[in-house]
């Protein structure tokens, strides 16, 4: 943040703060973390010990901090435009063409 105020923002892939809750099969560990598109999840893991725990925490926070294989040609702009442009145009199609008309735009 620009002021300085409020907490740092959290790197994709990157742990919050953890906490720590008893489970009937061990130890569950809950925590937030942020995937490869930026959003804010939480998760969890649940292991014998709290050590196990957040090992398992950190394996899925990492896992959702790569990109989906599907995803990986769309880091480059034209990958991102070609993906922005096919959006806009089934918009487009949606509101400005008669309904008869709609299959020679699709």
């Amino acid at each position: 943040m620009a002021s300085g105020r409020g907490r740092p923002r959290l790197d994709i892939g990157a742990l919050g703060n953890v906490s720590f809750n008893p489970s009937s099969a061990g130890v569950t560990a809950i925590g937030n973390t942020r995937d490869a598109g930026g959003i804010r999840r939480k998760v969890q893991a649940t292991a014998a010990t709290a050590e196990l725990a957040l090992a398992a925490l950190n394996a899925r926070a990492a896992k959702l901090g790569v990109l989906a294989p599907s995803e990986v040609e769309l880091e480059t702009l034209s990958g991102l435009l070609e993906r922005w442009l096919t959006g806009l145009l089934k918009v487009l199609v949606t509101l400005r063409v008669r309904p008869r008309t709609r299959p020679v735009w699709s």
